[in-house]
Order: structure tokens, then sequence, then C-alpha cells
């Protein structure tokens, strides 16, 4: 799909099938790991600034991830060889992934044409079938998927009520301070992290009046 092809696009370039590079490894991960929903690799140099310097994290790679039909168990094991396979010389540590579903609030204005609980239900449906858990778009780690020019160009380009140069929409996100390497960043359905809100506006003289 465009959507993992873009999310591949991410890393290196020249690939011979042998990790060198640390986005190598994420790479050598998910050509050979279907299903996955999560994955982030880090070496000590990223998890010294999380966690602070500790002789245990010396040459380690980390990962923390998650792949659908797979336990915790096989994920690790399967983990484990692919990188053997590429590079013995990095024994692997496994963080738990941290899963943060974000608060999103959208409020919207249309026209009192369209109808509102129907386009609260498009808007609801393509967030979440874009940043929803799951989606390709929130599946790597070490980066924030959910950016407001993205969201707010995703919803005028693919909700036709939007489209309307008069509608009017606004995004609040809720993000987490900081992010670990591990943590897993994704909008949830349930009324606590996703509120929509559409209003109808009546057009006339050239203004919206409420």
């Amino acid at each position: 799909t465009i959507q993992e092809l873009r999310v591949m696009a991410q890393y290196p370039a020249i690939y011979d099938k042998n990790a060198v590079y640390l986005g190598e490894f994420e790479f050598l991960l998910r050509q050979h790991i279907s299903g996955i929903r999560f994955l982030s690799v880090w070496n000590e140099q990223t998890e010294e600034k999380v966690r602070g310097f500790s002789v245990d994290n010396i040459n380690k790679l980390f990962v923390a991830g998650i792949a659908d039909g797979m336990t915790n168990a096989a994920f690790e094991e399967r983990v484990r060889s692919l990188v053997f396979r590429a590079d013995s010389s990095y024994p692997v540590r496994f963080v738990p992934t941290a899963k943060t579903p974000v608060k999103i609030t959208v409020t919207a204005s249309v026209a009192i044409s369209w109808d509102r609980t129907t386009i609260e239900a498009q808007i609801r449906a393509l967030l979440l079938e874009t940043y929803g858990e799951g989606a390709i778009e929130v599946s790597k780690g070490q980066s924030n998927p959910l950016r407001k020019n993205a969201i707010n160009t995703l919803l005028r380009e693919n909700i036709d009520a939007l489209r309307d140069e008069k509608a009017e929409f606004d995004i609040q996100l809720q993000l987490p301070a900081s992010l670990k390497p591990e943590q897993f960043l994704y909008l949830q359905g349930a009324t606590a992290y996703m509120a929509i809100t559409v209003t109808s506006a009546n057009y006339g003289s050239g203004l919206w009046n409420v």
C-alpha cells in the first residue's frame, strides 16, 4: 500500500540484506516479520538518553514491538534469529512496548445541508483507519505520527463536507511531554480518547451564520 511504501521509504536507500546501520536492522525486521503493529529499534546511546548509563547497555541492540499472530516469546525469538544472522555481535535486549493512546478533539462547522451525525462518523472512521492501532502510519517507533498538519490535510482531502472552503475545523492533540523509544502512539475510538463535534451553519450573503 501507499502507507507501507511511505514507512519503508524512511529507511536507508542502500541495503544489501546485511544490516550494518541501525536503521537497517529495523528495515530487516520489517521485511521478514509480517503483521507488525509497532516496531522500534535503538542503540545504547538512545537508551542512555532515556534511562541513564549502564554497563549492561554497551553494544546492545534494543527492540520493542508487537506483531499480529505472534506471542511476545515468538516475536522475540524471531527477532533474535534475524539479528544474529545479520550481525552476531549484537545481543538483543527487549523492552515492553508502551501502548499510549493519544486523546484527540475535533470540532467542525459545516454547511447545514450536511448531516452532522454522518460527518462525525466519517471523521471517526477515517482517523481510526489511518492512525488507529494496526495502521501502518503509527507502526514506526521513535517518531510522532500524529501531527496536526498531516491530520488537517487528511480530513480536508477525504471528507467531502470539509472540502468546502468555508467549512471550518480545529484539531487538538494531547501528546506526551516526552517520547520514549518504546512508546507506541495511536488513536483510540473510545470517547475518553476521541471527541468529535460537528455543528451546522447557514450560508448567506457570503457569511457563515451559525
